[in-house]
């Protein structure tokens, strides 16, 4: 361990600069660790003998209590030593949320499958309130498997909806102007050729 005065030099060096040399980030985690708490202050501000007497410990903590808001500002530090690495990690995630809201966004199959799954509530609730639907919320796409079929159990309006999508019928891979509806009025069809 380095003598207490050169220490205490390389956190003032810290405290102005923002830099040193001497001190890396493990040393400073193990600095911050190592602080002197209120009562271990209390009684080195009382201590009157010579600081020789006092172990290499006491020496650093009665060199480091005079500098104002020391721990405040060592926090500082270690924050600023590890900004680069904690923003290359949000940019990572960041950019992978952005790629996936790029993929949700521009799926012409997804918004195939919305649409039919929105006729389909709507041909399904005909005559009642809900059969006019102009949209619908994203939970309620998981009730397509409690719909079973009445011939084949094991056949959910989820099941029909995937064969339609994949189909002969197909429309994901046209541009989506045909995709959309043809009646103004009708938001909720899906024009099939």
């Amino acid at each position: 361990m380095a003598p207490p005065l050169q220490v205490c030099a390389a956190v003032r060096e810290l405290v102005a600069t923002g830099r040193s040399k001497m001190l890396d980030d493990e040393r400073l985690d193990n600095l911050v660790k190592c602080l002197a708490t209120a009562d271990e202050r209390k009684l080195l501000s009382a201590y009157a003998g010579p600081r020789e007497a006092l172990g290499a410990a006491e020496q650093l903590m009665l060199g480091l209590m005079g500098m104002p808001a020391l721990e405040e500002r060592l926090a500082c530090a270690r924050l600023v030593g590890s900004f680069g690495a904690r923003m290359s990690g949000v940019r990572r995630v960041a950019e992978t949320l952005d790629a996936a809201c790029s993929e949700v966004r521009d799926s012409r199959l997804l918004l195939l499958i919305l649409k039919m799954a929105l006729s389909l509530g709507n041909f399904l609730n005909a005559g009642a309130h809900q059969g006019s639907a102009l949209g619908f919320h994203l939970d309620t796409l998981l009730k397509l498997k409690d719909v079973r079929s009445t011939t084949n159990k094991h056949v959910t309006l989820m099941h029909f909806v995937a064969r339609c999508a994949r189909g002969p019928f197909c429309i994901a891979s046209r541009p989506i102007s045909c995709i959309s509806s043809s009646n103004s009025s009708d938001r909720s069809r899906v024009c099939l050729p």
